[in-house]
């Protein structure tokens, strides 16, 4: 006989699930099968078949598993479930599941470097209040709303205070996940990740505040007697975080010698005190994820703790994290959903995502915030993430949530943000079809994925003359094939295969204009804003022959761009195509490499350009080289501090791609602009694409001289330079989104201050506004 083959199937007291009264000599290996043993009967192969699925499972949709794996689809064939997830063997991965968990929240904290989101300004607090509150009026506005206009005992199977409470924990955006997501999609540095953070932290600090006096009352309800003194255990628990525990870390800390790697004896200390925390978190009342978030914040930002947590992600991440999401989603049972109540309690649930939503957009202009910019912020704090998967599975433990409202709960997180944080827009004009290969070839190295869909908005411009009507409107697309076909069908052709070959991973949507030359800016402008694109890319006025000779040259088309630079709602890319890009073909086959390089100068249009390139390199297929140019006079002068969020930039970017093989950087001195000049004839005989940022600082040694003989300085020195000069490899010209008075509010962006910074710039005759990462805001997301 097995030793779990015959144990008494019971209902848990606490958490209403099945439990085995057993014998408790329980084996954990199986003698084998040829002995007669069933291995599923012991803990150990149990286990082991365990992880085995979740990460078949885990490899391809994630969090999405337990939601294939478990209940909802097996219920009514318990010989399966019972076999394949016996309690024991869950009871295993769950401790499992939670100890990743809460060492994956601790680690993400300690590797968060706040002082990025330093001084919460009084728009974040307005506009996190107003969602806030916005959030919970909708929901409770409609509990109440179904409580009296249907039968009370509809709700009857959820605890009184259960609704309320995931009402409150439903209404926070979560700084955690706020966090997770912005590191993701590249907007950690950025504006609309500063203030995106901010509110985070204002929802945060309301959420708590409400979720403690909630679990205050439960307590009351449940042992009035012993009630205050779990409310003083609590605080004595948060003030031994930090008058106890914080400095022994700081000693630990200030005995490491510089440059060297923490002890294993200090790693042991420090990882011994995360356990205990989680350990006493969980005996006061709180969840032991929450204990050592709380633990995280009150140690030191930029300490080697960061460094040291990378030690364990590997296992975190890949082993212990997918464990713990995949058991969220093994929760869930479809099959709960069958009451008469769910409906009502998913309308609760999406009551509170429309009131976040419309709050904080509302609240947005309300403070002169452009539309472009206050809906992307609207989205991205109704994102959910691992923090609402660890708070859910709390409340269901301590039955606050029901199966039915924990499934529903699950569901809609699963299905919200996996929407929201899912597209890159990108509008391209065409003026010729000479302008589609190498745009279409941009495209295909942009790394459109199944995690992150690029939609193309294609307009095709065309010149307002004879007859002809001003028309800016979708292109009508023929079904019917024919062979004489016009200019803008042969464009809408080479698009659609180019759609086509990236099946699931693009989306084109085909635009025509036609205007004078004199307005044609104002059409690229509008579709931007109203389809809200991270960026336009437009073609060079010059085209190039195949012999490497300017073939022509188009004035108007020169005009045009420089009032899209002037003007735009986005960011803007100049493409100068010098001719069919090396390995266009091969690209989309994946034969080949192709190789571009980004020079680094410094300043917003420079960061840009890295994002985008970053961005690029994440192609299987790309090489990137870049290579940063600082002035050789510069490197001994003590005041650096114009540098200094130059120097995170970059070093944020090279703890991103560290230890990958297909990005190199490197750093140049140069002394003037021939020194500069001599760095991209360098570049000349391999590289297929430079890309480049628009405006760099004028007096700066590196550009010197260039400007003298600039023949086209709307785009900078330095892109001038590579656009007129004879190379022969093609060029993007980057430019962040510019500052406009039209579109202007008192953006809170200062690392220190969040205080506007607004300069006027008598040689572009406009404003500019010292931000960053407007391309990344609206853009990138990575994988996973």
């Amino acid at each position: 006989m097995s030793s779990m083959a015959t144990p008494l199937w019971v209902r848990g007291s606490a958490y209403g699930e099945t439990i085995a009264c057993q014998f408790t000599r329980v084996s954990t290996s199986s003698r084998g099968l040829f002995l007669g043993d069933d291995p599923l009967d012991y803990l150990t192969p149990v286990v082991l078949a365990l992880f085995i699925l979740i990460f078949f499972f885990t490899r391809t949709i994630y969090s999405i598993a337990g939601m294939i794996m478990g209940a909802s689809y097996f219920t009514e064939k318990r010989s399966y479930y019972d076999k394949l997830f016996p309690p024991a063997g869950m009871l295993a991965l769950r401790t499992f599941g939670c100890f990743g968990f809460m060492i994956h929240i601790f680690g993400h904290r300690v590797s968060l470097n706040l002082r990025l989101f330093k001084g919460t300004g009084r728009k974040a607090i307005f506009i996190g209040l107003y969602g806030f509150t916005c959030s919970i009026s909708a929901s409770f506005l409609c509990y109440v709303a179904m409580i009296f206009t249907c039968a009370k005992a509809t709700f009857r199977d959820h605890s009184p205070l259960g609704l309320p409470l995931f009402i409150i924990i439903n209404s926070v955006s979560s700084f955690i996940v706020i966090a997770s997501h912005l590191v993701n999609l590249k907007l950690i540095n950025s504006e609309l990740g500063n203030i995106a953070s901010s509110i985070a932290v204002v929802t945060d600090g309301c959420g708590s505040m409400m979720a403690f006096l909630a679990n205050f009352a439960i307590t009351v309800q449940r042992t009035k007697d012993l009630a205050l003194y779990a409310v003083a255990a609590t605080i004595l628990f948060y003030l031994s975080l930090f008058f106890i525990l914080r400095p022994i870390v700081l000693r630990i800390l200030r005995t490491m010698p510089e440059d060297k790697p923490m002890k294993e004896s200090s790693i042991f200390v420090i990882m011994t005190m995360v356990l205990l925390v989680g350990f006493f978190g969980d005996c006061s009342g709180q969840s032991a994820a929450l204990g050592v978030f709380i633990f995280g914040l009150v140690l030191p930002d930029e300490s080697p703790l960061g460094n040291m947590m990378q030690k364990f992600d590997t296992v975190v991440s890949s082993l212990l994290l997918p464990i713990f999401c995949t058991l969220s989603g093994l929760r869930t049972n479809m099959f709960a959903l069958r009451r008469q109540s769910s409906p009502l309690v998913e309308l609760i649930i999406i009551a509170g995502y429309v009131g976040k939503f419309t709050g904080v957009l509302i609240s947005s202009v309300f403070l002169e915030m452009p539309f472009h910019d206050a809906l992307p912020l609207a989205l991205l704090l109704c994102c959910k993430g691992l923090a609402e998967l660890g708070v859910y599975g709390f409340c269901r433990d301590t039955q606050l949530m029901t199966e039915e409202l924990f499934t529903l709960a699950m569901i809609t997180m699963v299905v919200v943000t996996g929407i929201l944080l899912s597209v890159v827009k990108i509008l391209v004009c065409i003026h010729k079809e000479e302008n589609v290969p190498t745009m279409v070839n941009l495209l295909n190295i942009s790394n459109p994925t199944k995690e992150s869909l690029v939609c193309v908005f294609v307009l095709q411009l065309l010149e307002l003359v004879g007859h002809r009507k001003a028309t800016l409107a979708p292109h009508n697309l023929s079904s019917k094939p024919s062979l004489n076909k016009t200019h803008p069908e042969h464009v809408v052709d080479a698009f659609t295969i180019f759609e086509k070959q990236n099946q699931d991973n693009v989306k084109v949507h085909h635009f025509i204009g036609i205007a004078p030359y004199a307005t044609m800016h104002n059409d690229i402008c509008t579709i931007a804003h109203d389809r809200g694109v991270s960026i336009i890319i437009v073609p060079f006025h010059k085209q190039w022959g195949i012999d490497g000779r300017v073939d022509s040259s188009h004035m108007n088309i020169k005009n045009v761009n420089r009032h899209v630079l002037q003007k735009a709602p986005c960011s803007v890319g100049v493409l100068v195509d010098r001719g069919p890009i090396v390995g266009n073909s091969s690209i989309l086959k994946g034969q080949s490499l192709f190789s571009i390089a980004m020079l680094f100068l410094g300043g917003d249009d420079d960061h840009e350009a890295l994002a985008y390139s970053r961005r690029m390199a994440e192609h299987p297929y790309v090489r990137l080289q870049v290579i940063r140019i600082r002035p050789r006079t510069q490197i001994s002068e003590d005041n650096q501090e114009m540098n200094d969020f130059d120097k995170e930039i970059i070093d944020d970017f090279l703890s991103s791609v560290k230890n990958k093989e297909n990005i190199a950087y490197h750093e140049a001195l140069v002394d003037d602009g021939v020194g500069t000049t001599g760095i991209a004839r360098s570049l000349e005989n391999h590289i297929d694409l430079v890309l480049v940022g628009r405006h760099h600082e004028p007096d700066s040694p590196a550009t010197s001289g260039l400007a003298e003989w600039s023949e086209c300085p709307e785009l900078g020195a330095i892109g001038d330079m590579l656009a007129t000069w004879d190379f022969r490899f093609s060029v993007l010209v980057m430019q962040q989104q510019p500052y406009r008075e039209e579109y202007s509010y008192s953006r809170q962006i200062s690392m220190q201050s969040f205080e506007s910074k607004v300069s006027y710039d008598s040689n572009r005759d406009e404003y500019n506004l010292a931000t960053h990462g407007v391309f990344l805001e609206k853009s990138w997301s990575s994988k996973g």
